[in-house]
């Protein structure tokens, strides 16, 4: 016996001939905790998702594409196909709280200063009476900051509460 019911993993299904989770068969896909494996659909614009290379000292990048995780369409049985890389494309603008640097990066405004963003090349005084909170504000990224972690509070789906990154 057990004491807890498990879920199938991505890509697997409970099989009760079998006792346990069973992977499902070419052309087909199940989601974690789905009952049944459902036919792969041909892949869709929704399917793919833009990828950036850092900014170059031109303030270009690379716009490249991949499929959305967790791949469930099937690009073998028509719809689209993922497009072809596009050079050239532009740098991100700079998110609110930031400047932009001769060299074309990102510097956050010193203390008591701010902006809105969109590449301005140097931050606002804030009015008499007003204070310019720290923080960082993230709408367009390009990399991922260091020092920056995600995490969850609650069901993490590792079965239980509490806090994980």
């Amino acid at each position: 016996g057990s004491a807890v019911c498990g879920v199938c993993p991505l890509g697997e299904v409970f099989n009760a001939t079998a006792g346990g989770c069973t992977p499902c068969e070419e052309g087909f896909y199940a989601l974690k905790g789905f009952d049944q494996c459902r036919p792969r659909p041909p892949c869709t614009d929704e399917d793919y998702e833009p990828v950036y290379t850092q900014c170059t000292d031109e303030m270009k990048r690379v716009k490249s594409f991949r499929w959305r995780e967790p791949a469930v369409c099937d690009p073998s049985v028509g719809g689209v196909a993922l497009p072809a890389p596009q050079q050239g494309a532009p740098c991100a603008p700079c998110p609110p709280g930031t400047m932009k640097n001769w060299e074309g990066g990102c510097l956050p405004c010193p203390p008591g200063k701010y902006s809105t963003g969109a590449d301005v090349p140097q931050c606002e005084a804030c009015p008499s009476g007003h204070e310019a909170p720290l923080g960082k504000r993230y709408d367009f990224l390009s990399g991922w900051p260091q020092g920056l972690a995600t995490g969850c509070v609650g069901d993490c789906g590792g079965g239980g509460g509490g806090y994980a990154t």
